[in-house]
């Protein structure tokens, strides 16, 4: 026998064989040094709703194994709602129901009642506690407490003083409840009904007290539990480190796809950017495994190929400039050709007159030709001197790429400081 919890044993009466009437159920499910009771009246003669209201209320306690006052109402609301559900669906009216809904847990009863179906408390052939109506309490619970759960039936059939004297005269709860059982059992078969009523005794109560020195007790050897905290310590370490860690290669990887994308794109800078990052959480990452440390060979290896497709473009962004400044030379040399053509014409409609003014045209001829000479002299003087500067400017164009290098921050050859 285990001294060390509180025990409760219940009286669980209930006859319905050969009894036409089926408007009362109850129910009682023990857990260990705790338990369940629900006793449930309604005034429907035909149909047992109380037994759908029970079995509802069954079902959430499975479900909601929590010992409170507010899980014993919550209990009870369940199935009421489920009751009433059920006779809206039948077209009955709502009528009267009665629900008692007892939670007993340690040293503690939690009770919540509507209706006419009442809890009595007797404690030392007194009673301490009636519990009646609409009404939800919690009861501390006493060595030898004795509850008894029942009908507006029972209650009217059983007086409280008869009770009170049989546990003077007896002392002995067997001979109560055989005497309770045996008048009850005489009412039923003479009114044809139901009369069902528990009782709950409280055979053995552990006090907080003793709950504080029971804990102390089997706490044992400190030692133990100190290993058992290390452990659990060392754990809770290892598997937070092994999160960071993971979170650290997943960061790694994103900025790496990032990267990927930007050399698709032929965008070399800010993919090296990318890369830099990468590589940065990858560092964090120790001891590194072969999959990180061939991840960062990888890295690096993208890293040299993008410095090096960008130096590519950027020389050749900057021959492209060299070739936009040089076409200006061509133009110029195009339109040393246009006054000799401008002339020609000019010598064709003057042939018309050419007998009358003769002297005139020869003239003007070799003032043409004189003056188409000179201009040639003189685009050939401006194309040679262009030509001088572009070659000179080809000449400093190293110099312009180092300066750009130097602008981007790298050194002479384009690499990075």
């Amino acid at each position: 026998m285990d001294e060390k919890k509180s025990k409760y044993v219940t009286y669980f009466f209930k006859n319905y064989a050969g009894i036409a009437e089926k408007n009362t159920y109850s129910t009682y499910i023990p857990e260990k040094d705790k338990g369940f009771w629900c006793l449930i009246v309604d005034n429907d003669k035909y149909e047992n709703f109380a037994k759908i209201g029970v079995e509802e209320a069954v079902r959430y306690f499975f479900e909601n194994k929590e010992f409170s006052q507010e899980n014993a109402t919550n209990i009870l609301n369940i199935a009421y709602k489920k009751i009433i559900e059920r006779k809206l669906m039948k077209n009955k009216k709502k009528g009267k129901i009665s629900i008692l809904v007892v939670l007993v847990s340690e040293n503690k009863m939690m009770v919540s009642n509507i209706g006419d179906t009442r809890l009595k408390l007797f404690r030392e052939n007194m009673i301490v506690e009636d519990i009646l109506r609409d009404e939800n309490k919690t009861i501390q619970l006493l060595k030898d407490d004795y509850a008894l759960l029942g009908t507006p039936k029972f209650w009217k059939t059983i007086n409280d003083n008869n009770i009170s004297d049989a546990l003077i005269r007896w002392n002995s709860k067997i001979e109560i409840e055989k005497s309770i059982s045996e008048k009850i059992e005489e009412v039923e078969k003479l009114d044809r009904m139901t009369i069902p009523f528990m009782s709950i005794f409280a055979e053995r109560i552990v006090e907080e007290e003793e709950i504080i020195i029971i804990e102390r007790q089997e706490q044992g050897n400190p030692l133990k539990y100190f290993l058992l905290m290390l452990i659990f310590s060392f754990t809770f370490i290892a598997i937070n480190k092994t999160l960071v860690l993971k979170k650290y290669e997943n960061e790694a990887q994103k900025h790496f796809d990032i990267a990927e994308k930007y050399y698709k794109e032929e965008d070399y800078n800010n993919s090296v950017k990318e890369i830099n990052v990468a590589l940065d959480w990858y560092s964090k990452i120790k001891p590194q495994s072969k999959k990180i440390t061939k991840k960062i060979e990888e890295l690096i290896y993208k890293k040299k190929l993008a410095n090096i497709n960008e130096q590519k473009l950027f020389t050749k962004v900057e021959q492209s400039k060299v070739i936009e400044q040089s076409e200006p030379i061509v133009k110029t040399a195009e339109i040393v050709i246009t006054p000799e053509e401008e002339t020609t014409p000019n010598l064709e409609i003057n042939k018309q007159n050419t007998e009358i003014h003769k002297p005139k045209i020869i003239k003007k001829r070799v003032r043409s030709k004189k003056k188409s000479h000179q201009k040639s002299n003189v685009n050939i003087y401006k194309k040679r001197k262009k030509e001088k500067k572009t070659l000179v400017r080809n000449d400093d164009l190293n110099q312009e790429i180092k300066r750009n290098w130097k602008i981007l921050g790298r050194d002479d050859n384009g690499n990075k400081v």
